[in-house]
């Protein structure tokens, strides 16, 4: 009987301890994108918003992991496709779409103490397109963009107030987003993020 309640409370202190380290909250935020691609003028992007969720663990002092999982609505913008098939110039008006996007991120601090001051952001991003349109059609989801894409991140933040963040994280698309292999695409751009560490208001003396 002893044995089990001294495993028991091993186990209780061992999880206590691991649920110190990670921590969950919400992400408010937008971001823009300077897009060039091979035959296309584009005249920019950017999005109305980005909201989601995230889960970090912190590994040491200076190291940990972030994920986030974030909802975007996205303008952007007019596309002209010179050179198309049929021979003419193929223009797409106010292209808007909406996706869900997975951020995985290694995060480094540059303070010794974890969620105190500055740090570094790096990772990989993974977009999964939910529905585009533009003014000249309303379902672009076969015909424009790739369901999914991909990217690389790296940025960097800073913590205040115990509980907020707020993060600039560059951008690079690593595939092409673009459906057609007649037209490579490069995105460059950044995120801004405002991030609420709910877990933190919960269990302020965590």
């Amino acid at each position: 009987m002893k044995n089990i309640a001294f495993s028991v409370f091993v186990f209780l202190i061992t999880l206590n301890a691991f649920s110190q380290k990670n921590s969950f909250g919400i992400l408010l935020g937008t971001n823009a994108y300077d897009v060039q691609i091979s035959g296309v003028a584009n005249s920019g992007t950017y999005s109305k918003f980005n909201v989601g969720g995230f889960f970090e663990h912190q590994i040491n002092n200076q190291f940990g992991a972030k994920s986030y999982l974030l909802y975007s609505s996205t303008n952007n913008g007019d596309y002209d496709f010179y050179g198309s098939s049929s021979g003419n110039t193929q223009r797409f008006t106010n292209v808007m779409s909406q996706t869900i996007q997975l951020h995985l991120l290694a995060k480094y601090s540059f303070n010794k103490e974890y969620k105190k001051g500055f740090y570094a952001l790096s990772g990989l991003r993974v977009t999964n397109l939910l529905k585009s349109k533009s003014d000249q059609n309303d379902n672009l989801d076969d015909i424009f963009f790739k369901k999914t894409n991909y990217g690389l991140l790296l940025g960097f933040g800073l913590n205040f107030a115990k509980h907020y963040s707020i993060e600039l994280v560059g951008d690079r698309n690593i595939s092409n987003p673009i459906r057609s292999d007649n037209f490579k695409g490069r995105n460059l751009g950044a995120y801004f993020n405002f991030v609420i560490d709910i877990e933190s208001i919960i269990n302020p003396n965590s």
